[in-house]
């Protein structure tokens, strides 16, 4: 139960989960300019902090009840710009060929159009989230490893350590794997 004083506090820190979904946005630009300029370890461990961001800006509004449509404005914002500008630093940076854009623009096309234009509740909204999801995760999943193949070299481990990470991450977020996949669930129930 929340008492004045504890609701107090919500309202003083509410700025935090929009906070962290424009951060995630702003460090798309040096991620960028790193990449572009081959300073690989800076645009990792930039691209690192950025997905952190992503983890915690929606658990934190939760936690501090500061869900609102601008905050997810911000947060499709931002995910949209970190998953563009490191790819095309990457393909300035001579890592990876301009033909990778033919998948990245249709795919953020495809997110946009979910999470934008979409009526959240309907079952096309739940099924096409979880895919706008896997396609975002899938994008950043390849600037990581492209940027840790520059400054490391390749690993057979990274492929194992990013499953370990997502299991972890899907741990932690069953409430939203519930409310996209339980439509499934009660659809065979029936």
């Amino acid at each position: 139960m929340n008492t004045p004083q504890d609701q107090l506090v919500f309202r003083n820190w509410r700025w935090v989960p929009n906070a962290l979904s424009a951060s995630r946005g702003l460090l798309a630009f040096p991620i960028y300019f790193a990449a572009a300029n081959e300073h690989w370890i800076l645009g990792l461990w930039l691209m690192v902090i950025a997905l952190i961001t992503d983890f915690f800006d929606g658990l934190a509004a939760k936690k501090l009840h500061a869900q609102s449509v601008l905050g997810g404005h911000i947060d499709r914002l931002a995910d949209f710009t970190l998953a563009a500008l490191g790819t095309i630093g990457l393909i300035v940076g001579g890592v990876v060929s301009g033909w990778i854009l033919a998948f990245c623009i249709p795919a953020a096309i495809f997110v946009g159009y979910i999470k934008f234009l979409t009526r959240p509740g309907t079952k096309l909204y739940k099924v096409t989230s979880a895919l706008s999801v896997i396609t975002l995760f899938s994008i950043w999943t390849f600037i990581v490893w492209n940027l840790l193949w520059k400054a490391y070299g390749w690993s057979w481990a990274y492929p194992f350590i990013t499953l370990a990470l997502l299991a972890l991450a899907a741990r932690l977020k069953r409430h939203r794997l519930r409310a996209w996949f339980g439509w499934i669930k009660a659809k065979t129930a029936r």
